[in-house]
C-alpha cells in the first residue's frame, strides 16, 4: 500500500513538473511502474505538432483535442519513439536517468501535423515498439530535420497510459501531447548593397547560410520590398549560386533550383524542391562544422536601375529584406540593411555679371575618362549630357560619390567656350540634400587685336601710321632747332 502511494506521488510530481514545463506530458518514477493496463483496452501517444501562434501557450489537455490557437500544422516532422526503464536513483523527471531498451519505432507527421503511436494501430498509425504488455515508461524523440529547423533531437518522457494529472485514480489510455517546437537554428542572412555605373545602376547580393538538415527542409523563401526609387532589371533577373567552404561553385538555375517573382515593388525569391535536393547533395561530401553548420553559402544577386525624378528624390537608400526558412523568420535589422547613397549635380551657367545663360551644353565624365592634360581619352562616353535652361541651370542625377569632369561642348552665342574640363567633387562631404551645386562663368567672345581680323587690321595700321608721323614731326622739328640755333 505504501509502495503504491509513492508511486502515486511520484507520477503526480512528474505530471505537475512537465506541465509547467508546457509538454503536456507525463512520465513514471519506478523502473518496474506498469500502469494498470487492464483498465485500457489498448493504449495510444497521439502527438500534436504545430507552429505556435503565441508566447503564451496553453497547458493543453492530455486526455485528447488540438489545443487552441495552435497555428498551422507541421507535417513531415520526423519522430521515434522506445521504452525506457528508470535506472531506480536521480530525478524521474530526467531523461539522463532512464535507460532505453528494446526496438525503437519511426513515424511522421502526417498533413494535419499528427502521429499516433498506438499498441493496435490503425489506418496511418504506427505500432508501438516491442510487444505486450505495452504499458509503460516512452521516450519519444524528434529528429533533426529541415520542417522545424531542429538541429540535434529533442526527446521527452510520457507514460503510457498517463496517470490524471486532476484525478489521480483515473488513468488516460490515449494520452495525446503537443511538443512544442523548438526554436529553428535560422540560418545566417545578410545583404550587401553597391551603386555602379557611376550610380546608375544599384547591385544587391542575398547571402543565407547553408544548416545542417537543408535537404530535409520544406521553404526557404526571401522577401525583398523594393524602394519605389528602385526598378528591377529583368533581364539580367535574379541569379543564384551555392559557394562551398571547400571552395567549389555550383550554379543555381532559376526556374528549376529556385523561383523568383515581382508583385509591384515586391521581389520573391523562394527555393525549390529541387534546390533543397541540390544542396542536400552537395552536403553530402561536406565536412559538419558543428552546432548544426555545414560549410557553403547560398547567393542571389540581382540589379535594379536608380530612378531619379528630381533632385528632391535624392539621398541614401535603404533595402533590406526578410528570409522565411520553415518554421522561422529573420529580418535583417536596421543598422545591417545595405544602405546606397544617390547624389546630383546642380550647375548654374552665368556670364560675369552674374546673370543666367541659357543654351550652354555640358557634357559629364568619369574621373578615369579624362586625361591628366584635360583631353578626352578615347573612345569615352559621358555618363551624361544637358543644356541649361532659361534659369541658366543644367541638373545630373543619379550620381554616386566620386570624380567627375565638366565638359563645355558649346557655349552661349556671344560668349567664349570653357577651354578645359572643370572639376567636380560628388561625395558625402558635401550638403545633406545631396546635391552639389557648381557655378559656371563665362566670358564675352571678344577677339584681342593681336589676333588679328579685318575690322581690327585697319585700326592697328592707323596706329601704326599715326605713330610714324609723330616720330617723323619729332625728327624735322629736332632739326629745324638747331638749324635756327646754328644762324644765330
Amino acid at each position: 500500500m505504501l509502495k503504491n502511494r509513492m508511486i502515486k506521488s511520484l507520477t503526480a510530481m512528474m505530471a505537475a513538473v512537465v506541465m509547467l514545463l508546457n509538454l503536456s506530458l507525463v512520465a513514471s518514477a519506478q523502473p518496474d511502474l506498469n500502469p494498470p493496463y487492464g483498465k485500457c483496452d489498448d493504449v495510444s501517444l497521439t502527438i500534436h505538432k504545430y507552429i505556435n501562434s503565441g508566447d503564451d501557450e496553453p497547458a493543453g489537455n492530455p486526455a485528447g483535442g488540438p489545443r487552441p490557437n495552435e497555428g498551422a500544422a507541421l507535417a513531415n516532422v520526423p519522430y521515434t519513439i522506445q521504452k525506457a526503464v528508470y535506472k531506480g536513483s536521480g530525478d524521474p523527471t530526467d531523461l539522463d536517468n532512464y535507460d532505453l531498451v528494446g526496438p525503437i519505432a519511426n513515424g511522421r507527421t502526417d498533413a494535419t501535423g499528427t502521429l499516433v503511436f498506438s499498441s493496435s494501430p490503425g489506418a496511418g498509425e504506427v505500432q508501438l515498439p516491442g510487444s505486450a504488455p505495452f504499458a509503460g515508461i516512452y521516450v519519444f524523440t524528434e529528429q533533426p530535420n529541415g520542417v522545424t529547423g531542429l538541429t540535434s533531437p529533442a526527446s521527452y518522457l510520457v507514460s503510457l497510459p498517463m496517470q490524471d494529472p486532476i484525478d489521480q485514480d483515473e488513468w488516460i489510455c490515449n494520452v495525446h501531447v503537443y511538443p512544442k517546437p523548438e526554436e529553428p537554428e535560422m540560418p545566417e542572412f545578410k545583404k550587401d548593397g553597391e551603386l555602379i555605373e557611376n550610380g546608375q545602376i544599384a547591385k544587391w547580393n542575398f547571402e543565407v547560410e547553408i544548416k545542417e538538415g537543408i535537404k530535409d527542409a520544406t521553404l526557404l523563401r526571401i522577401t525583398d520590398v523594393l524602394d519605389p526609387r528602385l526598378l528591377f532589371l529583368d533581364p539580367p533577373g535574379v541569379t543564384g549560386t551555392y559557394d562551398a567552404e571547400d571552395g567549389t561553385v555550383k550554379n543555381l538555375v532559376p526556374g528549376t533550383h529556385f523561383t523568383y517573382t515581382l508583385s509591384g515593388q515586391t521581389l520573391v525569391i523562394q527555393m525549390t524542391a529541387a534546390g533543397f535536393e541540390l544542396l542536400g547533395g552537395a552536403l553530402d561530401d561536406s565536412e559538419d562544422l558543428g552546432d548544426g553548420k555545414v560549410g557553403g553559402n547560398i547567393y542571389f544577386e540581382f540589379q535594379t536601375e536608380v530612378k531619379i525624378d528630381s533632385l528632391d528624390d535624392l539621398g541614401t537608400i535603404t533595402n533590406g529584406g526578410t528570409l522565411e526558412y520553415n518554421t522561422g523568420e529573420r529580418e535583417i535589422p536596421d543598422p545591417e540593411k545595405p544602405e546606397v547613397d544617390v547624389y546630383g549635380l546642380k550647375v548654374l551657367k552665368v556670364d560675369t555679371d552674374g546673370i543666367a545663360l541659357e543654351g550652354a551644353e555640358f557634357d559629364l565624365y568619369a574621373d578615369e575618362d579624362i586625361n591628366p592634360d584635360g583631353s578626352i581619352k578615347d573612345g569615352a562616353t559621358p555618363v551624361a549630357s544637358g543644356v541649361s535652361g532659361p534659369g541658366g541651370i543644367i541638373e545630373f542625377f543619379p550620381l554616386e560619390e566620386g570624380t567627375y569632369w565638366l565638359v563645355e561642348t558649346k557655349a552661349p552665342e556671344g560668349f567664349k567656350l570653357l577651354d578645359r574640363p572643370l572639376k567636380v567633387e560628388v561625395g558625402e562631404n558635401w550638403a545633406e540634400d545631396f546635391v552639389v551645386e557648381v557655378t559656371v562663368t563665362n566670358t564675352t567672345d571678344f577677339t584681342l587685336p593681336i589676333t588679328g581680323g579685318a575690322g581690327t587690321l585697319m585700326f592697328t595700321i592707323i596706329g601704326l601710321l599715326l605713330i610714324a608721323a609723330s616720330v617723323v614731326f619729332a625728327i624735322a622739328y629736332r632739326k629745324k632747332v638747331k638749324n635756327s640755333n646754328a644762324a644765330a
